[in-house]
């Protein structure tokens, strides 16, 4: 450490220090500073943009929520907050359930053009958690429209995320409208092995059932039969004699 014999000196060496350094302090401490004050900015930005939409979507709610049936007045006016959600907070997750909530508004109404738009929407925008029950009802809307095909291949060797039992429940129901019996009886018992442990459902239960019914103990008596003649021996066809 260098030892200063006087003030004077002491006070020359600082002023030395500074011309070298100083400016580059100062552009450093305006860095720290602009960053600091830049994020707390920002938090508070989208601390504020989650409460704008927030509030957007609980007037959503509100306003669809009616003993009654709901107005024409009111569907324009969620319609309206929904539009607003979209265009403004397209990335909160308060813009994706507004278009599930309003692609069932839609389905209820009999507007399927509708619920496909609303849908489609939701579930391009969002890969986590909404976009694989997005894609069920987008399936159901789709195959009320009679595009079977379509559907089909919505819910067919996807991420089926938390919902793996509702899909494999609603491949055995598409399944069984094409008259493919076959497969939807093993996507319905599929649908059934992944409920949760202790869950039931009985209408899922019963739609296995009937078509275990519908395909008529004529088959399964088929089946043992042509089972039983597989198993019985096969007589032996006499050798020539040598």
């Amino acid at each position: 450490m260098v030892a200063y014999d006087t003030d004077e000196e002491q006070i020359e060496a600082l002023k030395n220090w500074w011309n070298a350094n100083g400016k580059q302090l100062l552009v450093g401490l305006i860095v720290v500073l602009a960053g600091v004050f830049g994020f707390q900015t920002w938090q508070t930005s989208v601390q504020e943009k989650g409460e704008a939409a927030s509030a957007l979507y609980e007037d959503l709610r509100a306003a669809l929520s009616s003993g009654s049936e709901i107005s024409a007045n009111q569907i324009t006016t969620a319609r309206y907050l929904t539009d607003t959600l979209i265009k403004e907070h397209e990335a909160s997750a308060y813009a994706k359930f507004a278009a599930l909530q309003m692609a069932k508004l839609a389905v209820e109404q009999g507007e399927l053009d509708q619920a496909e738009k609303d849908l489609q929407w939701a579930m391009q925008h969002d890969n986590d958690s909404i976009q694989p029950l997005a894609r069920l009802r987008l399936a159901r809307v789709l195959l009320a429209r009679g595009d079977q095909e379509r559907a089909l291949a919505l819910v067919e060797n996807v991420d089926e995320g938390v919902f793996k039992s509702s899909y494999a429940e609603v491949r055995g129901d598409f399944y069984r409208q094409m008259g493919r019996e076959a497969e939807a009886r093993q996507a319905y018992q599929t649908a059934l092995n992944e409920l949760p442990e202790g869950g039931s459902n009985p209408v899922l239960q019963m739609k296995l059932d009937d078509i275990a019914v519908s395909a008529g103990p004529v088959s399964t008596a088929v089946e043992v039969e042509e089972q039983d003649r597989q198993e019985q021996p096969q007589p032996v066809e006499d050798q020539p004699e040598e």
